[in-house]
């Protein structure tokens, strides 16, 4: 008898506890869903959600991976590398003009005096971090000068180079023998140069060369500058507050009052379905909007907000911003039906309301291995 009083009690105290944490996780619950919105006055769009993304991008190993040794290649080649990939020197450069550094690397060779068919040169060394499906790559390359008039004097082998560095002074010349640069890699299944290309790079010695402006393309940058990543993962990532007693990382709604301000230097690649044109700020809500987020401009580079894509799913609640240029190509090529890539910085997740902000930095409605497909099959091959 006293067994069964026994187990009897046990039973209430554990039902009672089971009670007292289903109705606490309950109530965390309801207090949730009860968060007030970051931007009330935003409209929710509800059929607008995050897609996974079917087209992974990952790091494939390198057909070569030794630079070729420039010093070898004809006087007949090297022309025909310039009218490839090289630059219009006559459009882009004066007589005389100084030319000065647009990147970061290290001088590998330097030809002070013109004793190879390249005339006085500079070869650099650089390398591009980007991110794929499977993480960051690096990839490495190289940029050679040709044809200067003469090299600066600090410029010397195993120096690092930085932007705004003098190199030396251009050369135009009318038989042929102009400045010019050319960029050249062993990788040459490299997903960033193959996608930022602007022409047909050139296979040659086992090296892939491009035009120099395909290092320089910002809408390459920008959309390979974050990782491939879900708006969701990044907001539970840095949705949380931490408890000012304990330090332990909470996830339920903070005390009232709470004010920790949340900066994130980081962003995220993925894939929307657009219910809509994104949403035109008017200017009281801009305002309203910049005197919010202002504080994180010093830390996030972001424009002006224009428009706003909102939408939400059973924990979080998003917010997109669109800039000046961002927003005059999606409200063109806007399509309900397809998925938009997008690549955006994060400003900010407020824990209060449990929100993720973010700013667009590129698009696009392409795939990226359409353009590496063209790249693919339209790859000049030079013969030795």
């Amino acid at each position: 008898m006293k067994k069964l009083f026994y187990c009897i009690v046990i039973f209430i105290i554990v039902s009672a506890s089971f009670s007292c944490v289903t109705t606490s996780n309950a109530a965390t619950s309801q207090s949730s869903k009860n968060r007030p919105l970051l931007f009330s006055f935003l409209p929710i769009e509800v059929k607008t959600a995050v897609v996974p993304s079917k087209e992974k991008l990952i790091t494939s190993t390198p057909q070569s991976t030794a630079f070729t040794d420039i010093k070898q290649i004809p006087q007949e080649k090297i022309v025909k590398l310039i009218n490839t990939v090289g630059i219009n020197t006559q459009k882009t450069f004066k007589p005389g003009e100084t030319l000065y550094s647009f990147i970061n690397g290290q001088v590998i060779e330097v030809d002070t005096t013109g004793s190879t068919a390249w005339g006085k040169y500079i070869l650099i060394e650089g390398s591009y971090k980007y991110f794929l499906s499977d993480g960051e790559k690096n990839t490495k390359y190289r940029i050679l000068i040709c044809y200067l008039a003469d090299i600066a004097p600090d410029i010397k082998p195993m120096i690092t180079i930085k932007p705004n560095m003098i190199l030396g002074t251009i050369n135009i010349d009318s038989a042929g023998k102009s400045t010019n640069i050319l960029l050249f890699t062993p990788d040459t299944q490299d997903v960033f140069l193959n996608f930022s290309t602007p022409t047909y790079p050139v296979d040659f010695r086992n090296n892939r060369w491009f035009h120099i402006s395909t290092l320089l393309n910002q809408n390459s940058e920008y959309f390979f500058k974050y990782p491939e990543w879900s708006p969701y993962e990044a907001a539970y990532t840095f949705c949380h507050w931490h408890d000012p007693e304990t330090g332990e990382e909470r996830r339920d709604p903070p005390p009232p009052n709470f004010s920790e301000v949340t900066f994130i230097q980081s962003g995220c690649r993925f894939s929307l379905q657009l219910e809509k044109r994104p949403y035109l700020l008017t200017a009281e809500e801009q305002q309203h909007i910049e005197n919010k987020l202002n504080i994180f401009r010093s830390v996030v580079a972001f424009g002006d907000f224009v428009s706003v894509t909102t939408w939400k799913d059973k924990d979080y609640t998003y917010y997109l911003f669109w800039g000046p240029r961002m927003n005059g190509y999606i409200q063109e090529e806007w399509e309900p039906q397809k998925l938009v890539t997008i690549s955006a910085a994060i400003i900010t997740a407020d824990v209060v309301t449990n929100s993720l902000v973010l700013y667009v930095s590129e698009f696009s409605y392409k795939p990226i291995s359409q353009k590496l497909d063209l790249v693919k099959n339209t790859v000049l091959k030079f013969e030795d």
